[in-house]
């Protein structure tokens, strides 16, 4: 199963990289398959491609000049994003069970955003152990 495009969100890149290095950048996350295109009319810009695509980008603009920092900034906010995994929230409500035992099941609920019957179990599940 593919997994989703990521889209990289690029403001006034033109004004921060230039021209020629746009077009330059244009050459290089084509040959990563990902694609770099500007957003409707206006100044700003997107890099979009699958999150191992924009993985090898990175690396490979990361060896080239610094003429890319601004580039590789977003990428590497965007690729660390992704590439978390996610944390349940069976497993967030048992961390938070853990380091507070005497939170009340209203409060673990805000927290959280799960619902009553998944913050007692997870706290009748915390009392067992």
């Amino acid at each position: 199963m593919p997994s989703e495009n990521l889209v990289v969100s690029l403001p006034s890149l033109i004004h921060r990289i230039g021209g020629d290095a746009n077009k330059q950048l244009r050459i290089v996350a084509k040959q990563h398959d990902c694609e770099l295109k500007r957003v409707r009319r206006s100044r700003n810009w997107q890099l979009i491609g699958q999150p191992e695509a924009l993985l090898d980008l990175f690396n490979n603009l990361s060896e080239q000049s610094t003429e890319f920092d601004f580039v590789l900034s977003k990428l590497n906010v965007q690729i660390s994003q992704s590439i978390k995994p996610r944390e349940s929230t069976e497993e967030r409500l048992k961390r938070i069970l853990l380091a507070d035992p005497t939170i009340t099941l209203t409060e673990l609920m805000e927290r959280t955003g799960c619902s009553l019957s998944e913050a007692r179990t997870a706290r009748f599940e915390s009392e067992i152990l």
